[in-house]
């Protein structure tokens, strides 16, 4: 089985703060996904793609807007995470354009951004989004508002694209200023916008926040079945939300298809899920001060006694040591 693609937590974040500016029940419409606003706080956590993609489709339908998606991808990049940081840097826009191809695999793991030429114009193209033409919609009108923010740093404020590129089949019930005047076309392969060949060239003209630093390139993301399967339950785990149905929902899977495939890499779920609540505890005991009863808790365990248990067989030694053996 292929890796499981996962996104961050941050985008589901944005969707979740928008429906809160609205009034929605935004605990009770993440628990349909099995999130919850607790675990929102861990914005760099992943979530699976499919998780994602509901909660942009239970949004817009439960707003009534049609143009959620776009409400949603204008949370402005330099203030959404360091990768938006990191694009005020770049000296062009097809500089900046190109730096976001780079590190959205670390934001999407299965992400295809890329800008096609055609003559005089490119298109900044959004991949194909897998998922009921209601999540494709919404999914790829977010996207849409990422490109857009980001030529309006070279272009100005008032820019919008005269093309867009759409992969449902109408256009019905969207009003959104960003497109308004464009021309769209429907039943595309993916969500794109067209722009100008000539703006490639200009220089931002957005300077990056004074709390702002540049990083590195981004480390790639090594990701089989197993290990993304685990950056799920870590952050389920967090939500206390790591049953083995919940996890199978998750992965949008019948509990049966998830132990079939679990089975087949040779994997035992209850193993998976004690291994990996014990790595996040030891993280925690190295990164954090909170008492180990508390971290307990955190990872799932009701009794500090029965997390020390575990902990002493899969670490050879007691929380208490480990913290001590690691301490700065």
């Amino acid at each position: 089985m292929n890796p499981i693609p996962l996104v961050r937590m941050r985008y589901a974040d944005s969707f979740a703060q928008k429906l809160q500016r609205i009034g929605a029940p935004v605990e009770r419409l993440l628990n349909g996904i099995n999130l919850s606003e607790e675990m929102l706080g861990e914005r760099d956590d992943f979530i699976t793609v499919s998780q994602l993609w509901r909660l942009t489709a239970l949004a817009a339908d439960y707003s009534g807007n049609f143009d959620f998606g776009f409400e949603a991808g204008l949370t402005p990049l330099e203030e959404h995470s360091q990768f938006g940081q990191n694009l005020l840097y770049a000296p062009t826009l097809q500089q900046a354009f190109e730096m976001f191809c780079q590190m959205a695999p670390m934001e999407l793991t299965n992400a295809e951004f890329s800008i096609r030429r055609e003559r005089e114009r490119v298109w900044f193209c959004g991949g194909p989004v897998q998922g009921t033409p209601a999540e494709q919609l919404q999914v790829g009108l977010y996207r849409l508002a990422m490109f857009v923010q980001l030529v309006r740093w070279a272009a100005g404020p008032d820019w919008r694209p005269q093309r867009v590129r759409l992969q449902v089949a109408s256009s019905a019930g969207m009003e959104s200023d960003l497109i308004r005047g464009a021309i769209l076309e429907f039943n595309c392969r993916e969500p794109a916008i067209e722009v100008p060949a000539r703006l490639l060239a200009r220089e931002l003209l957005i300077e990056p926040p004074a709390s702002a630093r540049v990083a590195g390139s981004p480390e790639q993301l090594s990701l089989d079945f197993r290990n993304s399967l685990r950056q799920v339950l870590r952050t389920h785990i967090r939500g206390h939300r790591f049953r083995i149905d919940q996890t199978a929902d998750a992965l949008d899977l019948s509990v049966r298809t998830l132990q079939r495939r679990l089975a087949e890499h040779g994997l035992v779920y209850s193993e998976l899920v004690e291994q990996t609540r014990i790595d996040l505890a030891r993280r925690l005991l190295q990164d954090t001060d909170l008492p180990i009863g508390d971290i307990a808790r955190e990872v799932g365990y009701g009794e500090s006694t029965h997390f020390s248990r575990a902990f002493r067989r899969i670490n050879g030694n007691s929380p208490r040591d480990f913290r001590r053996a690691n301490a700065a």
